[in-house]
């Protein structure tokens, strides 16, 4: 019984290669760095567009042009950023979207991404979760279902950007006026 369990184990040693091993290991070494890249991603997004003070809060004692500037950081600079995200989760969408609707994708983004907004007013633990939750939905159909994933996709999304300008430009601005308001009924409460 012994000879017979040493023979089947140098038998199958003697079929091993160095070849087959990095052929068979490379693959799964570029998915676990992409998951890793990915998982720093969506730590890094959540918890930049969950909080509802992105930029470093200003004191009671500050200057009152000192608070106006701070105040034009949200209504201007942090919309851009937002809109950055936005891209991304639109690219993202793509990646894992059989039939790729600009449209759809660009609307399911956006809304996504002002929902966190206006959600990280109300309470900011939620609003990180919901940050959190499509990016790793996203990852979950990943692994369920690599076959789902579209390299060209992104490209299209990218491609399909000059023809979309005006409803970029008015998502953008729908996005701005949503943080504007946000902030202003903020200081407002925060006055009360």
């Amino acid at each position: 019984m012994f000879e017979f369990v040493t023979g089947k184990i140098t038998a199958f040693a003697g079929t091993l290669s160095v070849n087959d091993a990095i052929v068979t290991v490379y693959p799964l070494f570029l998915f676990v760095i992409g998951m890793i890249i990915y998982a720093v991603f969506v730590f890094k997004f959540y918890r930049f567009i969950g909080g509802k003070n992105v930029f470093t809060p200003i004191d009671k004692s500050a200057k009152w042009t000192r608070k106006l500037l701070h105040s034009l950081e949200y209504v201007f600079f942090y919309p851009i950023i937002a809109f950055f995200w936005f891209l991304v989760m639109s690219v993202l969408l793509s990646i894992l979207s059989q039939t790729v609707a600009i449209g759809n994708l660009f609307m399911a983004s956006m809304a996504t991404v002002v929902t966190i907004r206006i959600l990280s007013y109300y309470s900011e633990e939620l609003s990180r979760e919901v940050a959190k939750l499509v990016p790793l939905a996203l990852l979950g159909l990943m692994l369920l279902d690599i076959t789902r994933i579209s390299i060209s996709a992104p490209f299209t999304v990218i491609m399909n950007l000059p023809a979309s300008a005006h409803t970029l430009f008015y998502y953008f601005v729908f996005l701005v006026v949503a943080e504007f308001g946000l902030r202003l009924l903020y200081f407002v409460g925060r006055k009360k």
